[in-house]
């Protein structure tokens, strides 16, 4: 997501929880190298970095490997979350909202973005079937 809207011009910053893996170090850089900031992204010692690996042969897509371990949301550094979402949403455009159903954005943090929503601020939800914003 933060890689297109790069592309289209905007000025982005993730938000979100990464491992402190070789894979969440990775995931930083990628954000980093296609222009977004990466302020928003915290580090979780007990979270392992979800991982997409996409087999290509030329221009085809063959396959597609998950290595998506069960995530259980125990963010350490959940005030540092809520206090990044308080001081960057005034300062944006949109806020787009997607997660594969992972479930990071639930409980206080789901909260911080309807009272957002609730004060005028533009909140893009792209929510998978199984879940309810």
């Amino acid at each position: 997501m933060v890689a297109n809207l790069s592309k289209l011009g905007c000025q982005s910053i993730a938000c979100g929880a990464v491992g402190a893996d070789d894979s969440g170090q990775e995931l930083i850089s990628l954000v980093k190298n296609c222009g977004a900031s990466a302020d928003g992204i915290v580090i979780e010692p007990e979270l392992r970095t979800i991982c997409k690996h996409r087999m290509l042969s030329g221009h085809h897509h063959l396959l597609r490997m998950d290595f998506d371990p069960q995530v259980r949301w125990n963010l350490t550094q959940l005030p540092e979350t809520l206090d990044f979402l308080r001081q960057n949403i005034p300062r944006c455009s949109a806020v787009v909202v997607s997660d594969y159903a992972k479930g990071f954005f639930q409980g206080a943090i789901l909260e911080e973005l309807q009272k957002a929503a609730a004060q005028g601020s533009l909140i893009l939800l792209d929510p998978p079937l199984t879940s309810d914003y």
